[in-house]
């Protein structure tokens, strides 16, 4: 079984002991949904067939495919949400409404509102469990990554990425952020590359969440914390939709953080 699979052992259980014709899997970025979805192949002995380009012309192609099967075939359709258009998704309607004979569909999706209501009901949608500390630890010796990731993805990422300028600059950013203008955000934002911005916001959760902690009896540190992280738990969310560069919803939660703080101080 695949490392990613620690902690999916019922819900992959379920997936093998169920002949389910259609299904949607539902999960952050880095959650292993595309990994689950080759265990269950392999485990089902199914040919699998991944259409990772989502465009209409794909979905027809799929189709296509569907009706030559001589095998049981798994099609696998990752990240429907940001890689599948309406219109794609309406092409595909008629392929999950009747699947041909030996054909298995499993769709992978961040989000499940990105999706069709029409391709949602006619899906069994299941989402993937929450990784506990004791999972992550599996994936890493670095015990910071443990606590500051959400899931096995993610600490790959943290560990490519430099994780120890990460958590400095997080540091730094709370140490100063009544202090942060428009002018030193750009300077704050070339220290990350585009690819890892959000990455950031796992550090300055853990260092924020920290210091209320350590800052339990001073009731106005406690308050601008506590607004800190909620600021940047709302743009957090922004950020699952791929569409949106992340260096614009950056600048805009560092000025919010600051406005924030000095309106409170």
């Amino acid at each position: 079984m695949e490392a990613y699979m620690i902690g999916q052992e019922r819900l992959l259980k379920t997936l093998i002991e169920n002949n389910f014709k259609c299904i949607m899997i539902i999960a952050p970025r880095g959650h292993g949904k595309k990994h689950l979805a080759q265990e269950v192949a392999k485990a089902k002995n199914l040919e699998l067939k991944t259409y990772d380009e989502l465009k209409v012309d794909n979905i027809r192609e799929m189709i296509e495919d569907g009706q030559k099967l001589r095998v049981q075939t798994m099609f696998l359709l990752p990240d429907v949400d940001n890689n599948m258009t309406i219109q794609a998704q309406n092409a595909a309607l008629k392929f999950i409404e009747e699947p041909p004979k030996n054909a298995f569909i499993v769709m992978t999706a961040e989000r499940i509102d990105g999706v069709l209501p029409t391709i949602k009901s006619r899906s069994k949608i299941f989402t993937m469990n929450a990784y506990t500390k004791e999972h992550l630890a599996n994936f890493t010796t670095n015990e910071m990554l443990t606590r500051v990731a959400e899931n096995p993805g993610q600490i790959k990422r943290m560990e490519s990425a430099d994780s120890d300028g990460l958590l400095k600059l997080s540091e730094k950013i709370c140490e100063n952020i009544g202090r942060i203008s428009a002018a030193n955000v750009f300077s704050i934002l070339n220290h990350v590359k585009e690819d890892d911005l959000d990455l950031l916001i796992p550090f300055l959760i853990y260092v924020y969440s920290n210091r209320i902690k350590q800052n339990k009896d001073k009731v106005k540190t406690m308050l601008v914390l506590s607004e800190q992280l909620r600021i940047i738990y709302k743009y957090r969310a922004l950020l699952k939709n791929k569409s949106i560069r992340p260096q614009p919803i950056f600048e805009m939660m560092f000025m919010e953080m600051r406005d924030k703080a000095h309106e409170i101080l």
